[in-house]
C-alpha cells in the first residue's frame, strides 16, 4: 500500500495522521503482513514521530522518482479529508493501472466512478474494508486498474477538449510534461508560458516526492 504527496502540506499531513490513527490498525488486524509506504518530501516532525513507532510503516522522505514505489504497491490510498489542490496523484496511480481507494474528498472533481475505476470510503471502517477487499481479490484490483488506465487515456489526454474545470487549471506545457513523465499519449507539445510551473500544483510524482 502506498501514498504519495508533499508531506509538509496540511491536507496531506491530516490525511496520513487520519489513516495511521483510524484506518491502519483495522487493516493490520485483518492483514498482519500488510505494509504502508508514505512517499513525499519534507515530512513534518509529527509524521516522523508517528510513523517511526508503528510496525509496517515506511516513511521515505524525498525520492527522485515515486513510480517504483507505486509500482510495488497493490493498493494506492488517498485518505484526504480536506479539499484543495489538484487530484493528479490519483490520475497518476490510475495511469499505472493501480487500484485506488480514496475518500470522496480525495477524488473530488475527477471523472471517476466508484466501483468501476476506483473505490471510495469515508469512514475508517469502510476505508479499511475497501483496502482489505482489494488485498483479497486480485481480480478486482486488476479490473479497477485496467478501467482506471482506460479512463486516463480517454478523458485526460491533453489534446482533448477540457471538460473538467480542475483539469483546466493545468496548462498545455504542464500537462505535456506530466504525460511525458507517465508515458501517456499526447500530440501537441506547444511551449506555453505558465505561472503554475512555479507552484506545487503538480504532484510530487511529476517532479520529486
Amino acid at each position: 500500500m502506498v501514498f504519495t504527496g508533499s508531506l509538509d502540506w496540511r491536507p496531506n499531513v491530516d490525511a496520513i495522521l487520519y489513516f495511521l490513527d483510524g484506518i491502519w490498525p483495522l487493516i493490520r488486524a485483518s492483514h498482519p503482513e500488510a505494509s504502508f509506504t508514505i512517499v513525499g518530501r519534507r515530512p513534518t516532525d509529527v509524521l516522523k514521530d508517528k510513523a517511526g513507532g508503528m510496525p509496517g510503516i515506511m516513511l521515505t522522505g524525498t525520492v527522485d522518482d515515486v513510480r517504483p514505489y507505486i509500482e510495488e504497491a497493490q493498493v494506492y490510498v488517498v485518505p484526504l479529508r480536506v479539499g484543495g489542490g489538484s487530484r493528479l496523484k490519483i490520475l497518476e496511480a490510475l495511469s499505472m493501472k493501480k487500484a485506488v481507494v480514496s475518500t470522496s474528498v480525495g477524488a473530488e472533481g475527477l471523472d471517476v466512478c466508484a466501483g468501476e475505476n476506483i473505490l471510495t470510503a469515508d469512514t475508517p471502517a469502510d476505508f479499511a474494508a475497501a483496502v482489505s477487499r482489494l488485498y483479497r481479490e486480485s481480480a478486482l484490483r486488476e479490473r479497477l486498474g485496467t478501467s482506471g488506465r482506460r479512463l486516463v487515456e480517454s478523458r485526460y489526454e491533453w489534446q482533448k477538449p477540457v471538460q473538467n474545470p480542475r483539469a483546466a487549471l493545468v496548462c498545455g506545457r504542464c500537462r505535456a510534461r506530466w504525460y511525458k513523465k507517465l508515458k501517456l499519449p499526447f500530440l501537441h507539445k506547444r511551449d506555453v508560458s505558465c505561472d503554475l510551473l512555479k507552484t506545487d500544483l503538480l504532484p510530487g510524482a511529476v517532479r520529486r516526492g
